[in-house]
Parts: C-alpha cells; structure tokens; sequence
C-alpha cells in the first residue's frame, strides 16, 4: 500500500498596481514569470503578500497572529506604509533583486514597431507548478496558488 502525502497549497496575495509602480519608479520592470518562480522557491511554507501599501494590514495582522504568514515582500524599502513596520521579521524588500527579476524583452520589434504575436487575456492562466488567478481589472489585486 503506498502511502500518500497531502500537498499543502501556498497562496501569494499580490497588490500588482502597488507592485508595478513601485519597482517602476526604482527604474525597471517586473518580470512576473521570474517574480512567479522567486515566490515559489524562496517563500514555499506559508502565506505571502506582496504590498508595500496599508491595503492587506488586516489580513497581515490575522495570518501573523496565526501564525500563517511567511513573508511580506514590499517592492521599495523606502517607501511603504507605516502600518507594516510592526511586522518587521516578517518584512523581504525587492529593491536588491533587479537583476534576478528584471523583464527583459527578448522579442525583436517588427518594422512597423509592434511586437509579434498577441496577448490572449485569460482570467485563469495555467502554468506547470501553479495557477495565477486575476480579479476583475476594478479590483488590482492577483492570487497567486503556489501547488
């Protein structure tokens, strides 16, 4: 009889406007398919939220007071909410990993100056490892489920 072992899922609450206009105004752009893989394999126990904004202090202070957070990964140390400050072991910057997760875009313009090929906005994108669910554009926040 073999013995099976329960997976235990992983979720990342993402606030991606707070993300992508922070780590632009440091001056570059956010791959999130690196910035996928970096969650997964750096942050793989517990809850993540990435926000550097006082939007997900409530669910902060409950995941912490259960102890179910893991991380709060904040995109700019130099600015982010005050309110975040007492969770300060819990607290990972993005400010040093530019290189590591930087958007690089390998597709050469055509000569009209567009990019080949097209976006085809699913609300449930599929990947090997995990699933990124998108809310409504009204409501910029992702979850990400680490599997």
């Amino acid at each position: 009889m073999r013995k099976t072992m329960k997976k235990e899922k992983n979720y990342a609450f993402i606030d991606s406007q707070n993300l992508n206009l922070l780590v632009r105004h440091l001056g570059w752009k956010l791959d999130f398919r690196r910035f996928r893989i970096y969650l997964k394999e750096k942050y793989c126990e517990k809850a993540v939220i990435v926000s550097g904004g006082g939007d997900f202090h409530c669910l902060i202070k409950y995941l912490f007071q259960q102890n179910k957070l893991e991380k709060v990964v904040i995109p700019d140390m130099h600015n982010y909410s005050a309110l975040l400050k007492k969770f300060a072991t819990k607290l990972a910057f993005l400010n040093d990993l530019k290189e590591k997760l930087e958007y690089k875009n390998k597709k050469a313009p055509r000569k009209d100056e567009t990019l080949k090929g097209s976006f085809r906005g699913n609300s449930d994108i599929k990947y090997s490892k995990f699933t990124l669910l998108v809310k409504p554009r009204m409501f910029p926040y992702y979850r990400l489920l680490l599997k």
